[in-house]
């Protein structure tokens, strides 16, 4: 490969690397922007908190999917959108997969079932 060819290849490669990282900061800033107030730390008004993975797990076992659902129309106290109507699905599909791995790891089990 010519030089040419592998700086090419190696600035393809650098712009998908930032925009993981751009769509992984997206959903934190959505979550600290629209979530955090019930969902931070341990929990309050009845939702599970970001540090407490016992809570989550009963939504874990239905998968990204469930969840991202649950906040598009809202659960229990939850408003639909948390409460946000001018976020995208985008967003909020973001601010889940964040959550997921806050919560569950990186290497998240549930994320893995739903991208099979």
């Amino acid at each position: 490969m010519h030089a040419q060819g592998r700086i090419c290849c190696g600035l393809v490669l650098a712009l998908l690397a930032v925009s993981a990282v751009a769509e992984e900061d997206q959903g934190q800033r959505v979550f600290q922007r629209n979530c955090e107030t019930c969902h931070g730390g341990w929990g309050g008004y009845g939702a599970p908190g970001i540090g407490n993975y016992d809570a989550w797990r009963p939504f874990f076992r239905h998968g990204e999917q469930a969840m991202f659902t649950s906040v598009v129309n809202g659960r229990n106290s939850m408003a639909p959108r948390g409460g946000n109507p001018t976020l995208s699905d985008k967003e909020l599909r973001e601010a889940v997969r964040w959550i997921i791995k806050e919560v569950d790891g990186n290497e998240s089990s549930v994320l893995a079932v739903a991208e099979r």
